[in-house]
């Protein structure tokens, strides 16, 4: 329900964008993301 994500990684924004986006760019965020929602799957 964010306007806004930002992945921080080693002290930098690595990834910002909406969760469509992040998803799609395949990135921390969607790995992440993939290891959450297993659990539910």
């Amino acid at each position: 329900m964010a306007d806004l994500i930002l992945v921080v990684a080693d002290g930098r924004v690595t990834e910002s964008g909406s969760h469509d986006e992040l998803v799609a760019l395949g990135g921390l965020y969607a790995e992440l993301f993939d290891l959450q929602a297993a659990a539910y799957r």
